[in-house]
């Protein structure tokens, strides 16, 4: 029993090994000044390991999109062009959010568009295609409904698609917006061959930034469930819930939170085959850790363990990894 705890530990320390990945920043950046074509598919790699993180950040970055558009369209006369970052070179496209209704009452249908070649977007992930988001009512508005549809639209060169419904539930006992968000159907694309399955049913408290201009310095709580098929064709289960995640629409990655992941053991069998005795023997249904993020950019991944000749437990953890290097 004893050789089965250390092989678990093994695992555990490998799973967190794997959290950091080699990438080629020049090899990206390549990708970013090129348009997309039907000929240069994306370049993103995306790792079974990480891929539960990655979408969950990507639809994240779906609704700070179309948040800050319809929030334009409710603070402003007409909705404002906004250009490529400074990251971007100057002659770079710009982004558009096209009002299908003159004087802007509601219900409204607002375009945000990308163009053809990745810009930086609001949490400087590189974005190119169409959003179309429709609603109701005023952003702010309690029981203002968003539908937002997805037309060639990537982030980070993977391709994204699914249906994504928002609904402000009013606010909370601070005072705080709601937002309930349900996405199914959801799909990731990257090298037009690896393919991720996920959907979310989650509630998202507005916390700062209602009376602020500037739309990077938005802060979301999220609460709720996320779930999945990898690439590698098994399924996943994340719930947040007493660690909310903490956003921000100017950062690519959460503040602060904790997600809870669980995942059959026939997929670690799959990663780590030669662990699998030791897996079904002390993990016959599922495994679980959980992803911490500690700000910076950055986080670690948590693992507590059964010791079953003690039946006492231990935490292991990573050490805080970058996750700009880990997706980018």
């Amino acid at each position: 029993m004893k050789k089965q705890f250390f092989g678990v530990l093994l695992i555990a320390a490998s799973l967190c090994v794997a959290c950091d990945t080699d990438t080629d920043p020049e090899q990206d950046n390549n990708n970013a000044e090129q348009p997309a074509t039907p000929e240069q598919p994306a370049t993103a790699e995306v790792g079974s390991s990480q891929q539960y993180l990655r979408a969950a950040t990507i639809f994240n970055n779906a609704f700070d999109e179309s948040g800050a558009a319809l929030r334009q369209v409710s603070l402003a006369a007409a909705a404002p062009a906004r250009t490529a970052s400074a990251e971007e070179p100057a002659a770079g496209p710009k982004v558009t959010w096209v009002c299908d209704n003159a004087d802007n009452n509601f219900p409204v249908t607002v375009t945000v568009d990308y163009g053809t070649t990745n810009v930086a977007g609001l949490d400087g992930r590189l974005h190119r295609g169409k959003m179309i988001v429709k609603a109701t009512g005023p952003y702010a508005a309690e029981g203002t409904k968003i539908d937002v549809d997805f037309d060639g639209w990537f982030v980070d060169n993977i391709k994204v698609e699914a249906d994504m419904t928002v609904e402000n539930n009013g606010r909370d006992s601070l005072g705080h917006c709601q937002f309930e968000v349900n996405i199914s159907k959801g799909q990731l694309t990257a090298n037009d061959t690896t393919v991720f399955a996920y959907s979310e049913a989650s509630l998202r408290t507005w916390t700062v930034g209602e009376d602020e201009p500037d739309l990077t310095k938005h802060t979301y709580s999220i609460v709720g469930i996320q779930e999945g098929v990898t690439s590698d064709n098994f399924s996943y289960n994340i719930e947040c819930d007493a660690d909310p995640m903490v956003v921000n629409v100017g950062t690519p990655f959460p503040l602060s939170g904790t997600l809870n992941v669980k995942i059959p053991t026939s997929a670690l069998e799959k990663l780590f085959p030669d662990y699998a005795d030791v897996l079904k023997v002390l993990y016959p249904e599922k495994f679980e850790f959980q992803l911490v993020f500690v700000g910076d950019n950055k986080a670690k991944t948590v693992f507590t363990l059964l010791n079953p000749t003690t039946g006492e437990t231990q935490t292991i953890e990573s050490e805080p990894y970058d996750l700009t290097a880990v997706f980018n």
